[in-house]
């Protein structure tokens, strides 16, 4: 048994990588690797909860002498062999130390402060547990971490959805930014967070508007209330599309809003003294033959 050394991140994390080999000489072995800590480590050891450690199987053959470990090399050559070997071979280790090089605990602790001030809940709760789970993974994806692809943007749609401050959403930018400074998928993390919070935050707002108008008797009225209620279902439409839902919820909302448009219209045209300003039958929707 060969033990590593432990992980920087935390206490919790007592072995970084534990190696057995039950074979040795001509025939194959096997290698079970614990690289470095999992992606919950830190999260984890910070709230107290035991983990139980991920560890990965991996298996090599003495036909490649690189690969080739016996009883009389000496360990500190054996696993220099063995870390680079996994380092080159496995993406998702390289990731792994990626992350742990850069990870920055204190700016990860201001993180978790935020995301529970927002939320009203202590950091051990499930709500703070998952979004902070959701913060690391997006900056796993942003090592290289194939297994979380697109985690980043999982992220912004829950800051979203979860109503985080933009000074939360600054922090969580400002952390992510610690594994891949240049990389535009933060900026873009950023942009759609943010838009989703003010979009959500608009709806109140908007649906009292639209109630209000509803009582007004005139024509401007009905019409104001036709086009609020537009509004809406085009807000809606927008945040399907920045959570990248499916095409036809997207679609659904967009035709609810443009039968409310026509409803105004109609208003207009019924009502006003002015009904050419209303006309709009030479507006132009694309359609397939419009692809390029």
């Amino acid at each position: 048994m060969e033990t590593g050394t432990g992980c920087s991140l935390c206490s919790a994390c007592a072995i970084s990588a534990r190696q057995y080999t039950p074979q040795y000489g001509g025939y194959p072995y096997q290698t079970w690797v614990l690289p470095y800590s999992d992606s919950l480590c830190a999260l984890y050891s910070d709230a107290g909860i035991s983990l139980m450690r991920l560890i990965k199987r991996i298996e090599t053959y003495p036909t490649d002498p690189a690969h080739t470990f016996y009883p009389h090399q000496p360990k500190s050559d054996s696993l220099a062999i063995r870390k680079e070997n996994l380092m080159t071979q496995d993406p998702n280790t390289a990731a792994m130390q990626q992350y742990h090089d850069r990870f920055d605990n204190a700016r990860y602790a201001a993180v978790a402060e935020f995301v529970a001030s927002n939320l009203n809940a202590d950091r051990d709760e499930e709500r703070v547990v998952d979004l902070l789970i959701a913060v690391q993974n997006a900056a796993f994806d942003l090592c290289g971490h194939p297994l979380h692809a697109g985690a980043w943007h999982t992220l912004a749609v829950r800051c979203g959805q979860h109503y985080l401050s933009f000074h939360t959403v600054n922090a969580i930018r400002d952390f992510l930014r610690l594994f891949a400074p240049d990389d535009v998928r933060i900026d873009d993390f950023e942009a759609t967070a943010k838009a989703m919070l003010r979009a959500y935050s608009g709806l109140d707002d908007l649906k009292t508007a639209t109630a209000h108008a509803n009582g007004v008797h005139s024509w401007q009225g009905r019409m104001a209330y036709e086009l609020l209620a537009a509004v809406e279902y085009l807000t809606h439409a927008g945040i399907l599309l920045l959570a990248h839902e499916d095409d036809s919820y997207v679609r659904e909302k967009l035709h609810k809003g443009l039968n409310r448009i026509t409803g105004g219209l109609y208003e207009g045209i019924r009502h006003s003294p002015q009904p050419e300003l209303f006309n709009f039958k030479s507006t132009y929707f694309p359609t397939e033959k419009d692809r390029r």
